[in-house]
């Protein structure tokens, strides 16, 4: 066969692989593939700038579509600004010798054999086609390859057009998912919810407002209230809120009657909330509406009674009005989190969910749903997830705990069901907080255990306190009549006394931790409750301690009780004492006024209260001293609260504690 008939032919052959398949990679395997099958080439790359395909977001970048053979193929994405696209600029090819110094500049695997020399075809502005040559290539040849070049070029162009129409059919397609998944929750709605133009033509209409009407959706959907509503006066009304709407450009309540095209009359409540484009005009608005027709209905009915019922009908519209008013107010400020899931990630997320964990909606989608459960419920919901989406029956509704950002555990209510989202199950979660019913919940046994606690203790309180006084009475009687010279029994007698006056101190602490606090108030200067308490207190209680007062320089004067208030100081002042064991460091009372609080606070250099005790230090019969009653914190923050104000405490160990009580000024 002569040399021109070869030509022919390998020109016929590569023709006929270019265009094969509407497949780009398959399309480019093709066409290098034959083309290094009948040529001296040691490998072919064919480069794609990412504007021209449409699953690539960065525009700067080029990606490798297709070379041969693989195992060369190492770095699979380029700059735009690389020399390969560069120094081709203006130029249909590029034949560079493996001597020159541009032959670097142009390689972009370093593997690739760095003999004989490349040639660089532009695929008109939308990439480059690489080929390596071991040995020169002819001028004939390379005749050949320009004559292919166009027809390949117009062959890519026809697949990225494919690739391209294939990629807005999918995104065509998840939008009309997503449509009819909202269409579906607006549907599912209670109330009716509906969309209007500027011009007050109805755009959506879900079946509640259909109903309302009496119509079908094609005869509602474009037409305005004046062509729908057979009322005329209540149509203008209708077209008139939506006007104040658009010109304030706010949200609008309002309640109104309708008269459907059936006859029926209905009341509704309704809010009307503008909707805005993205450069904030407003384009029309979306209204939710509430039948409350049964109430009008039953509000009339009783009219008709008042002249002989008038009582029973201001009781009775007063009990409809606040059922009403509770129940409107319940729905409009309901922040339950929605979230569907699909293959363990969140796919959708509503802002009341992203923020009862405080998270932003992106932060929180397409993660896994396990990452924002508390550890100690993973596995009972991860179980019952994989379960329902296998199939089985497990409970829709139950109570878990999940994660914040922030680590804290949030008490919720979930009721999840299987839904179709984008053409595959998926699991729809409805999730409620319940965090504060729960915290109700324990603080209500607290309370009760804590009652049921006081009240033994008040009763055995009087039971032991009159047998103590007789026995105080006794020990003093025996202390007169024995000889004073009888040490011993003198001794016993002390102590007997001593223990007696303690368990009269307890008894007394638990009578008045058990009575309501009851404060006799007047004008009172606080620096002079803090400087009694402290002239009160036994010096010894204050050996080899050094004892500071920082007290505010006016005269911070409060309405109070003053010897409660004193009662609280001495506490405070005689536990840092106690704390500090005459170390021989600093305690400090101090005083200061603000606007709205005055303050007391002591500070010790003890020996710090444990983390692990500071949350139950105000709690009843809580101590960690080897002798007391546990009642003289829980006494002292009774008698704060009684005046309004709080009492706190800081803590570090080894370093020391500070009480703080704020009293309001007023």
């Amino acid at each position: 066969m002569s040399a021109i008939a070869e030509n022919l032919l390998w020109m016929y052959e590569v023709s006929l692989s270019i265009g094969r398949s509407l497949d780009l990679r398959a399309n480019c395997e093709d066409f290098v593939k034959t083309l290094m099958s009948r040529k001296n080439l040691s490998y072919g790359a064919v480069w794609i700038k990412n504007r021209f395909l449409p699953d690539e977001t960065d525009e700067n970048l080029a990606t490798l579509v297709y070379a041969h053979p693989m195992a060369q193929t190492g770095v699979k994405q380029i700059a735009v600004a690389h020399p390969v696209f560069s120094l081709l600029k203006g130029k249909d090819s590029l034949l560079v010798s493996s001597q020159e110094d541009t032959f670097a500049q142009l390689l972009v695997h370093r593997k690739v054999e760095a003999k004989g020399g490349l040639i660089v075809f532009a695929l008109g502005d939308i990439g480059v086609l690489k080929l390596f040559f071991p040995t020169k290539l002819s001028e004939e040849e390379i005749n050949q390859l320009k004559t292919l070049i166009p027809r390949f070029t117009t062959s890519i162009e026809g697949c990225l057009s494919y690739q391209q129409t294939l990629h807005e059919l999918a995104t065509v397609k998840r939008a009309e998912e997503k449509l009819l998944l909202y269409k579906f929750m607006v549907d599912s709605a209670h109330d009716a919810i509906f969309f209007k133009d500027l011009e007050s033509h109805y755009i959506i209409a879900n079946q509640n407002t259909l109903a309302a009407f009496a119509l079908s959706d094609q005869e509602v959907i474009g037409k305005n209230d004046y062509e729908l509503m057979p009322d005329h006066e209540e149509a203008k009304k209708n077209v008139e809120d939506d006007q104040i709407v658009f010109k304030i450009g706010n949200s609008v309540e309002i309640t109104k009657h309708m008269t459907a095209t059936d006859g029926s009359e209905r009341w509704f409540q309704a809010i009307k909330v503008p909707q805005f484009d993205a450069q904030g005009n407003i384009i029309g608005l979306v209204g939710i509406a509430r039948d409350v027709t049964a109430s009008k209905l039953m509000e009339i009915e009783l009219r008709k009674h008042r002249d002989h019922l008038e009582e029973l009908v201001k009781e009775r519209s007063k009990e409809l009005v606040e059922s009403e008013e509770k129940y409107r107010n319940l729905v409009e400020r309901a922040n339950d989190g929605i979230c569907i899931i699909q293959d363990s990630l969140f796919k959708y997320v509503n802002p009341q969910f992203s923020s009862m964990l405080g998270y932003s909606v992106e932060e929180m989608l397409n993660t896994p749903f396990v990452r924002y459960l508390h550890p100690d419920e993973l596995i009972a919901v991860t179980d019952r997830y994989y379960r329902r989406m296998a199939g089985e029956e497990v409970p829709q509704r139950y109570e878990s705990v999940l994660k914040a950002k922030d680590g804290q555990a949030i008490d919720v209510e979930i009721n999840a069901g299987i839904i179709t989202y984008e053409n595959r199950s998926a699991d729809l979660v409805f999730i409620r907080d319940i965090t504060e019913r729960k915290q109700m919940e324990k603080e209500l046994i607290k309370t009760e255990r804590l009652a049921a606690a006081v009240q033994i203790a008040s009763e055995a309180a009087h039971e032991v306190k009159n047998p103590l006084t007789v026995i105080k009475a006794g020990l003093y009687y025996l202390g007169k009549i024995l000889h004073e010279d009888n040490n011993e029994a003198q001794k016993t007698i002390f102590q007997m006394d001593q223990a007696t006056q303690r368990a009269v101190i307890y008894i007394n602490d638990l009578l008045n931790f058990s009575r309501p606090i009851e404060l006799k108030k007047s004008e009172i200067n606080i620096n002079e409750v803090i400087q009694q308490a402290l002239d009160e207190l036994p010096t010894e209680i204050f050996a080899n301690i050094d004892v500071q007062q920082e007290l505010f320089s006016g005269s911070p004067l409060i309405l109070a009780d003053f010897e409660r208030l004193k009662q609280v100081v001495t506490n405070l002042v005689k536990n840092a004492a106690e704390a500090m064991g005459g170390s021989g460091k600093g305690l400090v009372v101090r005083s200061e006024k603000g606007w709205e609080f005055i303050e007391i606070s002591v500070s010790d250099m003890g020996k710090g209260i444990a983390e692990k005790n500071l949350k139950h230090i105000f709690d009843p019969f809580f101590t960690t001293k080897g002798k007391g009653t546990g009642l003289g914190l829980a006494i002292c923050q009774r008698i704060v609260e009684a005046h309004n104000g709080r009492i706190e405490v800081t803590s570090k160990m080894g370093e020391g504690t500070t009480f703080v009580v704020r009293l309001p000024v007023q």
